[in-house]
């Protein structure tokens, strides 16, 4: 993993010019919204909220770092912050003696992948760090044994001294074709970038069908936060492949009882597993 590191100062503000204002600051990638609210007579309250979803598509996951007042009063300090996915904010509370007009300094390091941004020829190409190879239809796919054997049981299997095929120089693989097959390979090695609403339900078939639930978390991710599916889409491939966390996100937003009619006569309803259509008629009960 490498860690990066972005250094940028915000605009000046003038404190009383931004009250109930978003001030955005773009950070490479990064985007920092900074909220002032008064919260008593005197005292300013500072609320940051970090967005970065093209680097969560190269599999950053994690923010942290430093927000420093550029002033001169020692008093005002710094704040150092970490942020994820599930909490994106942070905070400080001032005096309103402390703080009139003031820029603000944002240092925020993440952590990429060594594999984030090679295309799918550089991932599988013969190097130092690739120490197996793969054939598929031919082809010979260059990967890293280790990280795959961390990763899946399969691969851990596969490899092994105690199967055949972990004693072959090349292992092919049938069965599936290169270009899905990569392409579920790469997301595993941090390029989400890959992952289409069209792609997804083959892409979740290789991750069951090889055992790497990492590609799995992968596109729960991407289903949450990035898809432009229809709800019925999803519900059908989150419970075929048994996303939990995509069904209680569908579960949730179904707020009303016209809604879980609405949801009741899709085609796609009648064709859930028991188990889900009980979590859904469960939820009905809540909303009578």
């Amino acid at each position: 993993m490498k860690i990066k590191c972005v250094e940028v100062n915000s605009d000046k503000y003038s404190i009383k010019s931004v009250l109930g204002k978003f001030c955005d600051t773009n950070c490479g990638g990064i985007n920092v919204s900074l909220f002032v609210s008064e919260t008593t007579s005197n005292k300013y309250r500072f609320e940051w909220e970090l967005k970065w979803d093209e680097l969560k598509k190269k599999g950053v996951k994690h923010l942290f770092g430093t927000i420093t007042p550029e002033t001169n009063d020692k008093l005002v300090p710094s704040i150092d912050f970490s942020v994820d996915e599930k909490r994106s904010t942070s905070n400080l509370e001032t005096s309103k003696d402390w703080l009139y007009n003031i820029p603000f300094k944002y240092k925020i390091f993440y952590k990429e992948s060594d594999y984030s941004g090679l295309t799918l020829e550089e991932l599988f190409k013969p190097s130092e760090r690739n120490d197996a190879v793969l054939v598929i239809g031919g082809t010979k796919m260059h990967v890293n044994k280790a990280l795959l054997s961390f990763h899946s049981e399969y691969f851990r299997a596969l490899f092994s001294s105690n199967f055949k095929e972990g004693k072959l120089t090349e292992i092919p693989m049938y069965e599936v074709s290169y270009e899905d097959f990569s392409r579920m390979l790469a997301v595993l090695y941090g390029n989400e970038a890959l992952l289409k609403d069209d792609n997804l339900e083959k892409m979740l078939e290789l991750a069951d069908q090889f055992q790497v639930p990492r590609v799995t978390a992968h596109i729960e991710t991407h289903l949450c936060h990035f898809s432009k599916m229809k709800q019925d889409q999803l519900m059908r491939l989150a419970d075929k492949f048994n996303l939990r966390t995509i069904i209680e996100k569908i579960i949730s937003e179904v707020d009303t009882t016209q809604k879980m009619k609405n949801l009741k006569n899709s085609a796609v309803f009648w064709n859930l597993s028991d188990e889900t259509k009980v979590l859904f008629l469960y939820r009905l009960m809540q909303l009578i």
